[in-house]
């Protein structure tokens, strides 16, 4: 988680992009509360994460990430014999922290008539993605 958290600072058009992330409201419970999905609850997590970031230069522990992470996806909270945290597999953190981010953060919309398609996009795959041909 480590290793895909400090990748992705180190973008900075994610990061802003995150950081202007809104959750939509889906619905509220019985006592008046506004629920949202896991997967906004994960962005969101990465938004508070990276507002975080910008206000310290010291060291920094994501507990608010972590526990949301461990909470929306158990398997990222499995503990060994010994009641450790298992070692995780860092691709398969990057892809589901990018299909998580693909949901919920919009691309970025562009005035250009030629590229209107580009404008259903969402942010990741205007970034991260890759358009091939075949010749």
């Amino acid at each position: 988680m480590n290793a895909t958290l400090q990748c992705l600072k180190g973008v900075p058009e994610l990061r802003d992009a995150v950081k202007q992330f809104l959750p939509a409201h889906l619905g509220h419970s019985g006592q008046g509360a506004i629920m949202i999905d896991g997967t906004q609850m994960v962005t969101n997590a990465l938004k508070t994460t990276y507002q975080q970031l910008d206000v310290t230069s010291e060291a920094f522990m994501p507990l608010t990430f972590l526990a949301t992470i461990h909470r929306e996806f158990p398997r990222f909270a499995e503990k060994d014999d010994h009641g450790h945290l298992m070692q995780q597999d860092a691709n398969e953190f990057w892809v589901q922290l990018m299909q998580i981010l693909q949901m919920n953060i919009p691309g970025k919309k562009s005035n250009d008539e030629t590229t209107a398609s580009s404008n259903d996009k969402s942010f990741i795959d205007q970034y991260f993605g890759i358009n091939a041909q075949s010749m």
